[in-house]
Formats: C-alpha cells, sequence, structure tokens
C-alpha cells in the first residue's frame, strides 16, 4: 500500500468520523462502524474507495470477511453483524458521495443481499393487556406492585 493511498483512506475514515460527530451521533456509532471500515480500508489496499464496483465489494471483499470470520470463530457471522457490516459500508458511501468521492453509492445495488431483519420480541404489555392485568389485581398489595410495574418509568418506550 502506497503511503499515500493509505493516508487519504484513513482521512476518509477521519472525515467520516467528524461527519457522524456532527450529525449528532453517539461516539459508540462510529467505533461500532469502524470495526468494519478499517477492514474494508486495508483490503482496499493502494485503491481509492471510487475504484471498487458493488459487485467486487460482495464477490471479493464480502467473502473475503465471510472466510475470515468463519476460521476466527468457528462459525458464520449472525445476521446482525452481516446487516451491520452492510449499515456502515452504505454509510460510509453515503458519505464519500456526499462529498463527490465516488461516483455513486455501490452498496446501495447490494440492498437485497442483507440478511432480513428479525423482529424483535417485545418485553412489554400492549395497552389491552396492561387494562386485564390491572382488573385481575385481588388485593391493593397486587394494585400497587402492578401499577408500578406497567408504570411509563418502568417499562420500555413503545412503539
Amino acid at each position: 500500500m502506497s503511503e499515500s493511498s493509505a493516508r487519504t483512506n484513513e482521512q476518509y475514515l477521519l472525515g467520516f468520523e467528524g461527519a457522524l460527530r456532527r450529525a449528532g451521533k453517539a461516539p459508540l456509532t462510529f467505533r461500532r462502524y469502524a470495526v468494519f471500515l478499517r477492514q474494508f480500508v486495508a483490503w482496499l489496499g493502494d485503491r481509492a474507495p471510487g475504484e471498487v464496483k458493488g459487485g467486487e465489494i460482495a464477490d471479493s471483499y464480502l467473502t473475503h470477511w465471510w472466510n475470515a470470520y468463519e476460521g476466527r470463530y468457528g462459525k458464520p457471522p449472525a445476521p446482525n453483524t452481516v446487516r451491520n457490516h452492510y449499515t456502515a459500508l452504505n454509510s460510509f458511501f453515503d458519505f464519500l458521495e456526499a462529498r463527490d468521492c465516488v461516483a455513486t453509492n455501490p452498496i446501495r445495488k447490494l440492498k437485497g443481499e442483507q440478511p432480513a431483519g428479525k423482529k424483535k420480541r417485545n418485553d412489554f404489555l400492549r395497552p389491552d393487556e396492561d387494562e386485564r392485568l390491572l382488573r385481575a389485581a385481588s388485593t391493593p398489595e397486587e394494585r400497587i406492585i402492578i401499577n408500578f410495574c406497567v408504570s411509563p418509568g418502568c417499562a420500555p418506550k413503545r412503539a
């Protein structure tokens, strides 16, 4: 890898981190993205991000990453890990596209390859379930405990 292209790719990452900060994203967001983006930049080597197409990213880089992951952990990456990787790459290329560093975001064309998200099981009751639970309380103590447990301060936000 040439010194100048490594510095350029590192500058892209620094610029991306700064853009996330200015957008009010949590510092953890970039740290999570950086795990994937540093691997991607290392894979790029001497090339700039605009020199690779979506097919090459999918067929070469992501295949290499997947195989390395399996070799390291002895199992394939979880769907959320894969999705987070696509999200990091997509966000990075959106940043590069907005700054005219790439013509288009090649990750957009790969959206169909991402694993579908699993809907998380709610760990709270729906309002009608809250009401049935409150009606089922038979003692004052049960009413207090149930009211406390279903109060907005104790339960996660409802969608």
